[in-house]
């Protein structure tokens, strides 16, 4: 085959293919549209499912169950980690500096002293808001489902202060920032000396605290993000009080945080169940049972502590 055949073979087959591409091009833009209106109807039928999900999502400020693990659960890691890796900081370089600048502004008003130690003693602006808020959940959501995670939820934030509690009786023991002598801090107006002889690590308002918080926000998402916020603020008061420093806050936030995310993937044990059971065969005991303990919650079981107290020194007294 000579140069010149080749070359006019090559032009004809491209011609040859340029029609084909055309004709079948101009066939699929001059297709009947009842051809197309059955994959029409399937494309708006699902964008019009997905803004209504994602409307009711936005709308109600909670996640759908399958929708709400993938949204909350990348940020309650995020915190908790970044939590834990606060925790490697060292007391003399970031502890200590940060509360003797707090301490600068202890004193300078009477009136804002008050007010940070009615946010710290005052149950009802912290522990009794935020139980109150999962019974908000609570009964927003009847699912049982739903309510199986609540009160594992729930369980792992009781367990999570008292942990807490335990780890300062077995933690080498370090002063309040109030009562470290080398620091010789400003007290604040207000402030008593019963807290002398505990521990401060970790902090068991914080693992309570942001336990309860993580709790809502897997739960709701707007009231959780709010929780967590005050949270943090209640927490941060007693810094400012001198009752603790910040890795105390870290360390227990860290625990109460990761004891919930820990309850929420372990499946349900037999218990959970028949309390529902109970919930539901017999409210009215159930109701009453479940304000004692959220009382008790949301006071950090200040009157059992009491009562323990007072058992532990008539013992004591009388040789027990």
């Amino acid at each position: 085959m000579t140069l010149g055949s080749a070359r006019e073979l090559a032009a004809t087959s491209n011609t040859a293919f340029t029609r084909k591409t055309r004709n079948t091009t101009f066939t699929l833009l001059h297709l009947n549209s009842s051809t197309f209106t059955p994959i029409w109807d399937l494309v708006n039928n699902a964008s019009r499912n997905s803004l209504d999900s994602f409307e009711r999502t936005t709308t109600s400020g909670r996640f759908d169950k399958r929708t709400r693990k993938p949204a909350v659960w990348p940020f309650v890691y995020f915190l908790a980690g970044a939590v834990l890796c606060a925790l490697w900081i060292s007391q003399s370089h970031f502890d200590t500096p940060a509360v003797l600048f707090v301490n600068r502004f202890v004193g300078k008003s009477p009136l804002f002293d008050d007010f940070v130690e009615l946010i710290t003693g005052t149950y009802l602006l912290h522990g009794v808001l935020f139980v109150a808020l999962l019974w908000l959940i609570w009964f927003k959501d009847k699912g049982e489902e739903s309510r199986n995670r609540l009160l594992m939820g729930g369980v792992a934030a009781v367990l999570a202060g008292f942990f807490s509690r335990l780890l300062q009786y077995f933690l080498p023991f370090h002063f309040r920032p109030l009562y470290n002598v080398d620091l010789n801090l400003t007290s604040p107006l207000g402030v008593g000396s019963g807290l002398s002889h505990w521990n401060c690590f970790p902090s068991d308002h914080a693992s309570l605290f942001f336990a309860l918080a993580t709790l809502i926000l897997i739960n709701d998402r707007r009231l959780g993000l709010l929780a967590l916020v005050w949270a943090a603020i209640t927490s941060s008061t007693r810094i400012y009080l001198g009752y603790h420093y910040p890795t105390d806050i870290l360390g227990g936030a860290a625990l109460g945080i990761g004891m919930v995310i820990a309850s929420q993937k372990l499946p349900f044990p037999p218990g959970i169940s028949r309390i529902l059971e109970w919930e539901r065969n017999a409210p009215a005991s159930f109701y009453a049972v479940a304000f004692i303990v959220s009382y008790q919650v949301g006071t950090l079981f200040d009157d059992v502590r009491r009562i323990d107290q007072l058992l532990v020194r008539c013992m004591f007294r009388h040789g027990v």
